[in-house]
C-alpha cells in the first residue's frame, strides 16, 4: 500500500511541495496535499501519516535512517549524478567559449601588420567615444579581421572555425530543452529507485519522501551553480560571436567639415525595420537645427534609441534620406561624422581600465596634464570629484557605480570629447532630483554656449530646456508644441 502512495506521489508531483518539519509533521499549506493523497490512494489520512512516521519519531531519527543501506545508494547516485552532469556542463561551457576565444586570439596576435593594428586600434578608441560599447564591439571586430593572416594554415583555420560556429548555433537552441532532459532524468531515476527499494521492504514512504526533499534541495544548489556556469559562456560566446560577425563598418575617404547652415541633421521621409521585424520608424521627417534642443518622445519600444543609431551612422536606413551638414549620411566618412558626435547611452558601460581610460576612452599614457585637469574639473562639475582620490580608482570600486554615477560618467564623456552635437537616451533616467536639477543647470549652460543637443526622455523635468520637441507614435514622428508634457502628450 505504500508503493501505491508512492506511485500516486509522484504522479501529482507532489513530493516537491510536501516540506517536512520535525518528527514528520505536514505544514497547514500541504493539507490539501495529504487529502488527495487520501482520495487517490484509498488510504485514510491517519493511515498515511502513519507510514510517513513509521520508522522515525523525530527529524533527528529520520536523518539517522539515512545511513541505511538503500538511501545510501540513493545518496551515492545523487552525487555521482551531480558531479557527472557538473563535469558536463563545465566541458560544455569551456567548448563554447575556447574554440571562438583561440581563434580570435591566433587572428589577433598573429603578427601581421602590426603598425595597421596599432592604427586601427588607435581609431577604436577615437571614435568609441561617441558610441561606447556598441561600437567598441565593431570596431574590434574590424582589428579581429584586419589581423588575418593570409597563410594557408591560418585560412583552414578559419575554415574550421565556420563549421564549429555552424555547430555552436545549433546546439545552443537546444541548450534549455537539454536543461530540462537532464533534471527530469534525474527525478525519475530517483523516484525508480526508490519504487524499487519500497518494493523489497528496504525502504518506507517517510525515508523515501525525507530524501526526495533533501536531494531536491541539494541538486538545486548543483543545478544553479552549473546552470550559471554555462549561461556566461553562452554570453561570453556570443559576445565573441559578435565581435566576429559584425560588418564592416564604411572606411576611407576624406574628413568631412560639418557645414552647420545646411542644418545639422535633416530626416525625410526616414524608415527603419530590424531584420525580420515590422518597421519600427516609418517616413519620419524632422530636422535638428544649429544650437537647438531638440527632444523625442515617445512610448517604450516606439523606436526613440534606434533613431539616435541611425543618427550616428550605426544603422543604415531602410528608406528616405537622411542629410548630415547638408550631406548624405551614407557618404560620410564615419569617422568624420563621429568626430562630430558625443553620443551617450541610456547605460553607460566602463571599459576595464583606470578613470581617465573611462573617460577619455583611451590609454592613460596619452594623457596630457591639460587633458588631466580638463578631467578632474568636469568630475566637479558632475558631482564626481571623489572618483579622483586614489582609493576610489580601483577596478573594484569602478565596477560598483551606480547607475546615476554612471549616467554622469557618460556626461563627463561628452564634456571631454567637445564635440558640436550631442545625443542623449535619457541622460536623467536613474538620477536622483537634487541631481538631475544639478545636471540640468549644466545641459542648460552647455547649450547656451552653442551646442546643438538632441535628448530621449521620458522625464517632464527636461520640457522645459527643449527647445522643440517631436513624438514618435506607431512608427512616425508627430511635432509637438513646446508646452505640451509628457502627461499632457498620453
Amino acid at each position: 500500500m505504500a508503493l501505491h502512495v508512492l506511485v500516486h506521489i509522484c504522479a501529482e508531483n507532489q513530493f516537491a511541495s510536501l516540506q517536512l518539519r520535525a518528527g514528520y509533521l505536514l505544514n497547514e499549506h500541504n493539507a490539501g496535499a495529504l487529502s488527495r493523497l487520501s482520495v487517490c490512494s484509498g488510504l485514510s489520512q491517519g493511515d498515511i501519516l502513519a507510514s510517513v512516521n513509521s520508522d522515525s519519531k523525530d527529524f533527528l531519527n529520520a536523518m539517522t535512517s539515512l545511513l541505511r543501506g538503500s538511501l545510501v545508494t540513493l545518496l551515492t547516485t545523487s552525487v555521482v549524478f551531480a558531479i557527472l552532469c557538473t563535469i558536463c556542463w563545465q566541458l560544455a561551457a569551456v567548448a563554447l567559449v575556447v574554440p571562438v576565444g583561440y581563434n580570435l586570439c591566433v587572428l589577433k596576435f598573429s603578427g601581421r601588420k602590426q603598425a595597421e593594428q596599432a592604427q586601427e586600434r588607435e581609431k577604436m578608441h577615437e571614435l568609441s567615444s561617441c558610441a561606447e560599447d556598441a561600437l567598441v564591439n565593431r570596431l574590434e571586430a574590424r582589428v579581429f579581421r584586419l589581423s588575418a593572416p593570409l597563410d594557408a594554415r591560418h585560412a583552414r583555420l578559419l575554415a574550421g572555425w565556420d563549421a564549429t560556429r555552424r555547430i555552436l548555433s545549433r546546439f545552443w537552441s537546444c541548450v534549455g530543452a537539454c536543461d530540462a532532459l537532464l533534471y527530469l532524468g534525474y527525478r525519475l531515476l530517483l523516484v525508480m529507485l526508490g519504487t524499487v527499494f519500497a518494493s523489497q521492504g528496504k525502504m518506507t514512504l517517510g525515508d523515501i519522501l525525507v530524501f526526495l526533499t533533501l536531494a531536491n534541495t541539494f541538486m538545486n544548489f548543483i543545478w544553479d551553480f552549473q546552470a550559471e556556469s554555462y549561461r556566461n559562456a553562452i554570453a561570453a560566446a556570443q559576445k565573441l560571436l559578435a565581435f566576429w560577425e559584425a560588418p564592416a563598418e564604411r572606411t576611407g575617404g576624406e574628413w568631412t567639415e560639418w557645414n552647420p547652415e545646411e542644418g545639422l541633421f535633416l530626416a525625410d521621409h526616414l524608415s527603419y525595420a530590424y531584420p525580420g521585424a515590422e518597421p519600427v520608424l516609418q517616413e519620419v521627417s524632422f530636422a535638428v537645427r544649429k544650437g537647438e534642443f531638440l527632444g523625442i518622445l515617445g512610448e517604450s519600444g516606439c523606436g526613440k534609441t534606434t533613431l539616435l543609431h541611425l543618427l550616428c551612422g550605426f544603422l543604415d536606413a531602410s528608406g528616405g534620406k537622411l542629410l548630415a551638414g547638408g550631406t548624405a549620411l551614407s557618404q560620410w566618412n564615419l569617422e568624420s561624422l563621429r568626430g562630430h558626435l558625443a553620443y551617450m547611452e541610456q547605460h553607460t558601460s566602463l571599459i576595464r581600465g583606470t578613470l581617465w581610460e573611462n573617460v577619455a576612452l583611451r590609454e592613460e599614457s596619452t594623457l596630457t596634464e591639460q587633458d588631466r585637469q580638463k578631467i578632474r574639473d568636469i568630475l566637479r562639475a558632475v558631482g564626481l570629484d571623489y572618483l579622483l582620490k586614489p582609493q576610489q580608482q580601483t577596478q573594484e570600486r569602478l565596477s560598483q557605480l551606480s547607475q546615476g554615477e554612471l549616467q554622469r560618467v557618460g556626461f563627463v564623456r561628452c564634456l571631454f570629447k567637445g564635440a558640436k552635437v550631442w545625443l542623449l537616451d535619457e541622460p536623467t533616467s536613474a538620477l536622483d532630483a537634487d541631481t538631475e536639477a544639478a545636471i540640468l543647470e549644466l545641459m542648460r549652460n552647455i547649450h547656451a554656449s552653442g551646442i546643438a543637443m538632441a535628448a530621449v526622455t521620458h522625464r517632464k523635468a527636461l520640457m522645459p530646456a527643449f527647445d522643440r520637441a517631436i513624438s514618435l507614435r506607431d512608427g512616425r514622428a508627430v511635432e509637438l508644441p513646446l508646452r505640451t508634457t509628457p502627461a499632457e502628450e498620453g
